[in-house]
């Protein structure tokens, strides 16, 4: 492999730069133009100058394997956290137009980000791992470091708590997983934890703080896998005469897919734990409901028990009335059979999520037991 010291600086300074040169009143062109071109010449920089990589590395094909088990873990985490605290509405542009222009001003860069990183660990080693580290980090945060310049110090502690000493610790992670396992395992890991935030209909209701939590209790156990199998090698000093059973792995994970598409609401069907006792005659506080998805609010009449959203909060109540407004629109009158009044506000068909299908008891208590410490507003 060429090895180019010069290069390799060169390129982390045009990885800092470019997050920073773009005026604020070119955010859109930049984050779907501009920042994928230059990665892309960053890439190309990297194929050049340090030319290709022919370095064995010491764990990559099992860091792949770890590194899906990872992936899996953290949609664990996510969908755990979502069932506890609630999910809300993806902001992002969801429709065929709106995933492939996010996909092609975020994703591409995110991949184009790992393998860049990867070429600069294969070409200067452990010597730049910190300084590498702290750049990556800065490429994460985008353009929003002009606004943390400008934030009051109790924001500006917020703020390194949630967001910068977590993307810390990944990109610590990131750049040293990227000198032991090459660039495979890393894309897998990265990729997906930035395609979550852009392609998930759902995203779980959680504070920045237990969503870095959450992060930081994952690069541990990933951590200490990478460990165990390094120091496992070393002990046998030859390649292992039995190696690990990733079948059980397969299995699992191709289980845990499954539920976790199904708590993100990427199915027809989605669960939603019952946080309060205001239909208590047809489900009560600690069951789970399911209920399904629908895009016709036409499909709604009165007596069915829909899911609707008021602000971040989900709401399960029937419909005793449906009315219409000074101008024709539709809008639907709401009220749990356990309280005396009907709700406060009519629904608009806009905020209808799904229809009631049926309920599991029981199985949603793990969810209340959360909410009892942290005051979360019930159903």
């Amino acid at each position: 492999m060429k090895r180019n010291p010069i290069a390799v600086p060169l390129i982390i300074v045009a990885i800092q730069g470019l997050v920073f040169m773009t005026p604020a009143q070119s955010l859109g062109a930049y984050f779907n133009v501009i920042r994928p071109l230059l990665y892309i010449m960053l890439a190309a920089f990297c194929l050049i100058f340090i030319g290709k990589d022919e370095r064995t590395y010491e764990i990559k094909t099992d860091y792949l394997l770890i590194s899906i088990f990872g992936v899996l873990i953290y949609l664990a985490f996510m969908f755990a956290g979502g069932y506890l605290k609630g999910f809300n509405y993806n902001p992002m542009d969801l429709s065929l137009r709106g995933i492939l222009t996010n996909s092609w001003a975020f994703l591409s860069v995110a991949v184009l980000r790992e393998y860049i990183r990867s070429k600069i660990m294969a070409a200067a080693g452990g010597k730049i791992l910190v300084f590498a580290a702290f750049l990556f980090t800065f490429s994460f945060m985008d353009n929003n470091i002009r606004s943390v310049i400008t934030f009051p110090p109790e924001l500006l502690i917020d703020y390194a708590l949630t967001v910068f000493l977590p993307l810390l610790a990944l990109n610590f992670f990131l750049v040293w997983t990227a000198r032991l396992g090459g660039l495979a395992g890393n894309l897998v890991f990265a990729t997906v934890y930035q395609a979550i935030p852009i392609l998930s209909p759902y995203l779980p209701d959680m504070p920045r703080i237990l969503e870095a939590i959450l992060l930081y209790t994952l690069l541990f156990i990933m951590y200490l896998i990478v460990v165990t199998l390094r120091w496992r090698r070393r002990k046998a000093a030859k390649q292992l005469e039995k190696p690990p059973d990733w079948r059980w792995l397969t299995v699992f994970g191709g289980i845990l897919a499954v539920l976790l598409l199904f708590g993100f609401g990427v199915f027809r069907y989605i669960p939603v734990a019952v946080a309060s006792n205001s239909m208590q005659d047809v489900f009560a506080k600690g069951d789970v409901v399911i209920v399904e998805k629908i895009t016709d609010a036409d499909m709604v009449a009165v007596g069915d028990i829909i899911e609707y959203r008021s602000g971040s909060i989900a709401v399960i109540h029937r419909v005793v009335e449906i009315t219409y407004t000074a101008i024709g629109g539709k809008q639907f009158i709401t009220k749990g059979d356990n309280n005396p009044a009907v709700d406060l506000y009519p629904v608009r068909p806009s905020q209808i999520v799904g229809l009631y299908k049926y309920h599991i008891p029981y199985l949603g208590y793990p969810a209340l037991l959360f909410t009892v410490f942290n005051e979360v507003q019930a159903l």
